[in-house]
């Protein structure tokens, strides 16, 4: 810095104080504070340096995906020259996210002080240039379930009977006592002045759950019964390929309990499951007679057909040799005729009258050759369009019959009515027990499903009361087949739900009486304490 005069003035003039001090304002500034001031130590000047920054805006989350490299610089708007301030463009530069960030990542709450100061270069990189779309590579949401079954060694094809047999004589007696205390609970929960009340002799404790949930747990055994019941009937079926109607008949009645006791109760949809499941069973034991019995109904109406075609093609041929006899005895009948004169005359006489004449035109016969070459050839094109329909088998004559009994006509009306049942069952259960349903109320259940490896012929693999292994959604009822996997996971539906409520199935039935026509009739058990005292959290209370 220089100041320039014209004239030196002489020494001591004022101004000479205008010529500035080389001197360091740092130095000078710590001199003038002192050494008390907060600048002249080293950690509140870095202090002060935050502070003057200003408060920093929460680190993104490290499992976020790396952005796209920006292509390009954002356009401006068209029609648009004036330049944007600030807050605008970075207001424009903002774009939404498209697709929903993992479940793990935990939001970010913005402050208002972030929200005014410019992006920083981070956060300029993270934003996608304008008019590409910022997209989060996440894992795949297709099942909401954490649970993955655990995979069991496979059986095989090939079992004895003896193996499957053992199972029905299991499951059938494990259905009978759950039946009974499941009717003998629920009897005991109606009230005093109801004409089915029956009281039990030795009833739980008021602080266990099955005296709080008394009717739910009843409910449960009745449903758990009919499970036990279906797949007991089910293995004797699989194993000889075949179906016992008379076995399924055994049940019927049962079901239609199990059907009313779980629909009066007004529930949600976690336990209307089990009303969708009983359903469910009905309508797989209708599609399983029906189509067992429809390879038999087929077989007798292929019978009866060529009953009916052999008898018409009797009666044709009886029909024919008629018309042939009248035809030869006419013509045996008729008399010898006198011949004509045209016959005898010969083609050299004089007088004849020739009998043909030849045409005036002479292209006539060329013409009539043209155009029966021209039938012949599309004659050809017309044989594969006839030959591709061939013409369907005429139905005998309706005049034909055949006898039929009360046996024949029964037989049909149970297949019809059979078919018309497993329909309606099956409309209520689809609306009753989905798929959604299970993944929200059952979620165990579902994704032992879901991440199964077994298919739609495997239900002998898995082990009913396994709690860990995979299932299969049932398929189709009208192949017949799939009642057990609706068994097995009915089974694994009570397990699941009954946590809740400490049901225990089979260790805290309502023992039956051991002779059953000495019992009083009023009483629904006889005074003997359970077989398994044990397994009741409160058999020493009682």
């Amino acid at each position: 810095m220089r100041y320039a005069y014209i004239h030196s003035p002489p020494r001591g003039h004022p101004i000479h104080t205008l010529r500035p001090q080389q001197t360091n304002p740092r130095t000078a500034l710590e001199e003038s504070r002192g050494p008390s001031h907060p600048a002249s130590c080293p950690y509140l000047r870095s202090t002060i340096r935050l502070q003057i920054l200003g408060p920093l805006t929460t680190p993104l989350p490290p499992d976020l995906p790396p952005s796209p490299p920006a292509s390009r610089e954002p356009s401006p708007a068209p029609g648009s020259k004036r330049k944007l301030d600030g807050n605008a463009e970075q207001g424009n530069r903002k774009k939404p996210r498209t697709s929903s960030a993992p479940e793990d990542r935990r939001p970010t709450q913005p402050s208002s002080s972030s929200s005014s100061r410019p992006l920083t270069s981070a956060a300029r990189a993270s934003q996608p240039p304008d008019g590409d779309v910022l997209t989060t590579v996440s894992r795949p949401i297709g099942i909401a379930t954490p649970y993955v079954p655990v995979r069991r060694p496979r059986r095989g094809t090939r079992l004895p009977y003896k193996h499957y047999d053992d199972i029905h004589d299991k499951y059938h007696s494990y259905g009978r006592i759950l039946k009974w205390s499941g009717e003998a609970r629920l009897w005991s929960t109606y009230p005093q002045g109801h004409p089915d009340h029956r009281p039990l002799q030795d009833p739980p404790h008021p602080s266990s759950p099955y005296h709080k949930y008394g009717h739910l747990i009843a409910r449960l055994e009745l449903v758990d019964s009919l499970v036990c019941f279906a797949y007991a009937i089910w293995n004797k079926d699989y194993s000889r390929k075949a179906c016992f109607r008379g076995s399924w008949a055994t049940i019927e009645g049962f079901v239609s309990f199990c059907k009313r006791e779980w629909a009066l109760e007004d529930t949600d949809d976690r336990e209307k499951a089990f009303l969708g499941l009983v359903y469910m069973i009905e309508g797989f034991i209708h599609a399983r007679k029906f189509q067992y019995r429809a390879k038999l109904i087929d077989e007798e109406n292929h019978r009866l057909m060529k009953r009916l075609q052999a008898q018409a093609d009797a009666e044709a041929a009886r029909e024919a040799a008629r018309v042939a006899a009248e035809a030869s005895a006419a013509s045996q009948a008729a008399p010898a005729m006198l011949p004509s004169p045209a016959s005898i005359t010969t083609a050299s006489s004089a007088n004849s009258t020739p009998t043909t004449r030849q045409s005036d035109t002479p292209n006539s016969s060329g013409g009539n050759s043209s155009a029966t070459s021209a039938q012949s050839a599309a004659q050809p094109q017309q044989r594969p369009s006839q030959q591709q329909r061939p013409a369907p088998v005429p139905l005998p004559p309706p005049h034909i019959t055949v006898p039929i009994n009360s046996h024949f006509v029964a037989a049909r009306k149970s297949q019809s009515g059979g078919l018309l049942a497993s329909s309606y069952c099956m409309e209520i259960a689809h609306r009753l027990l989905t798929l959604p349903i299970m993944s929200k109320h059952y979620p165990r259940t579902f994704g032992r499903m879901m991440y199964s490896s077994l298919s739609a012929s495997d239900e002998h693999e898995p082990d009913i009361e396994d709690e860990e292994g995979e299932l299969f959604w049932p398929g189709q009822c009208v192949t017949g087949e799939g009642l057990g996997w609706v068994c097995i996971m009915g089974k694994a539906m009570i397990k699941e739900f009954s946590k809740e409520y400490g049901y225990k199935g089979l260790d805290a039935v309502i023992p039956k009486a051991t002779k059953e026509d000495d019992a009083p009739e009023g009483t629904a058990v006889v005074p003997q304490p359970s077989p398994r005292p044990s397994s009741e959290g409160d058999a020493k209370k009682r």
